[in-house]
């Protein structure tokens, strides 16, 4: 007597099982990995936007003034990739530009600072991209889901 090809209940239970399993165990690492993925595109959007800046001053001796959030500021259009934008899926690039006439307590003698925010809802992809940026940029500083980062040292003056 031959034996029904085929397999039991038990047996497709068990690797529904394991295959779940699998999945659940998987599944975290996968989205770290995304996560950390979508840092890494807000850091090179963040790196772009500041070597864009920094050619902008070598022509002209200016910084960019400040702009709305998710705007280029108009001066750096034409050092940017052609159609790069402020307002990306997940995450909106804030250039920021502060004159402080008396300087900051630790360096009296700077004029301006400038920086580069990053405004996103989620959390964890804030705190990836300060992982990233945080070490080195001169400052870095977090409020809410707007996550700030220096482009011009502290000491610095334009």
């Amino acid at each position: 007597m031959s034996r029904p090809r085929g397999f039991t209940l038990v047996e497709l239970l068990m690797v529904v099982t394991i295959i779940g399993i699998l999945v659940r165990i998987a599944l975290p690492s996968l989205q770290a990995f995304r996560r950390k993925a979508e840092a890494a595109k807000v850091v090179g959007d963040f790196e772009a936007v500041r070597i864009a800046a920094y050619n902008y001053n070598a022509d002209t001796d200016l910084w960019p003034p400040e702009a709305a959030a998710g705007r280029v500021p108009r001066q750096l259009v034409n050092y940017l990739p052609r159609g790069f934008s402020f307002t990306k899926a997940g995450y909106q690039l804030d250039w920021d530009y502060w004159i402080r006439a008396r300087g900051t307590s630790r360096y009296p003698a700077t004029g301006i600072l400038i920086g580069i925010s990053v405004t996103t809802r989620d959390r964890l992809l804030g705190q990836a991209v300060m992982n990233l940026l945080a070490p080195k940029s001169t400052a870095a500083f977090a409020a809410g889901g707007k996550y700030t980062f220096m482009v011009l040292p502290i000491g610095s003056t334009p």
